[in-house]
């Protein structure tokens, strides 16, 4: 956005108890985000916030108008870019806020305009950084496509989506895509179709039980799951009454909603209260396709994959 930003950050001391301080425009926003950790001297320089504050107030503004405007303030601050790397790896000595900023509103201005024709030295410049900030941010993985050419496995509907940055936090292999809404594993089966009879969606039921507390269970399409043998399933002692739990209690326990529920969510469960249960012939499964918080999205993952991710 090309509006200015603001950021509180509030500090609290033992001693000298808590103090709070805004910052407002970009460069005092990103120069507070940088010193935070002092130890990564993200902020050295005045060169630092003259990058900031000159991709800032050139970038950002014309992002919104768009058209041949934004193209060619791309391909001039571009070309500034090119004089200022020479035969360096960073815009100034190291790399700072300056690359991770400008190499972002780049990508960001590039994917706008729809244009690549920038210089080659450039683009392996912001292609280098965004590379090591993706693990950290589906958002940035997501730009990289700009400069690799590859397409994102994340739709950007999806990067700020929390299962989603959590599988990316954790570093691991996914795909994520959008589909039409679906509030049945029925549903899914008929109206997302998988490629291979080797991939599942997941059929996810939320019970409770009075004596046993609270279960979520998770199996494959293709099997069918008889729910009055699931406390012998389960070796449950005594009198066992699983019924499924109520909308209000589904939010409430795991934070959603009734066709949106798969194992991914089990994260949610602040409380640790919830017992997962999983269908076996899930791990037979090349992949396992399940519901990100959401019933109009679905992750792709490998049966080892979803196993690291629930150990995480």
């Amino acid at each position: 956005s090309a509006d200015s930003p603001s950021l509180k950050v509030v500090t609290e001391h033992p001693v000298l108890g808590t103090s709070t301080v805004e910052h407002v425009a970009w460069v005092g926003c990103a120069r507070a985000l940088s010193q935070l950790i002092p130890s990564l001297s993200l902020w050295e320089g005045p060169q630092v916030e003259s990058w900031v504050d000159s991709a800032s107030n050139t970038l950002l503004p014309v992002l919104s108008s768009g058209g041949d405007s934004l193209a060619t303030v791309v391909k001039d601050f571009a070309a500034k870019i090119d004089a200022s790397l020479g035969d360096g790896k960073f815009l100034t000595e190291k790399m700072t806020a300056a690359d991770v900023c400008v190499s972002i509103w780049l990508a960001i201005a590039l994917e706008k305009c729809g244009t690549k024709d920038i210089p080659e030295k450039v683009s392996n410049w912001a292609k280098a950084t965004l590379t090591a900030l993706k693990p950290y941010s589906p958002v940035v993985a997501s730009l990289c496509a700009v400069f690799t050419g590859e397409a994102s496995s994340i739709p950007a509907e999806l990067a700020d989506n929390a299962l989603i940055l959590k599988l990316t936090e954790f570093g691991l292999d996914f795909e994520a895509y959008t589909h039409t809404t679906c509030m049945t594993a029925e549903e899914l089966v008929e109206n997302v179709k998988l490629p291979s009879d080797k991939e599942t969606h997941t059929k996810n039921l939320f019970f409770k039980d009075k004596k046993h507390g609270l279960f979520l269970v998770v199996h494959a399409t293709s099997t069918n799951m008889n729910t009055k043998q699931l406390g012998k399933l389960l070796n449950l002692d005594g009198k066992v009454n699983m019924r499924l739990a109520e909308a209000e209690f589904l939010d409430e326990k795991l934070g959603v909603k009734p066709g949106c529920v798969g194992p991914l969510c089990i994260v949610n469960d602040a409380s640790n209260e919830i017992k997962l249960v999983l269908d076996q012939a899930l791990m037979g499964y090349d992949y396992i396709h399940s519901h990100p918080l959401r019933n109009d999205a679905s992750v792709k993952i490998t049966p080892a994959t979803l196993q690291e991710y629930l150990t995480k």
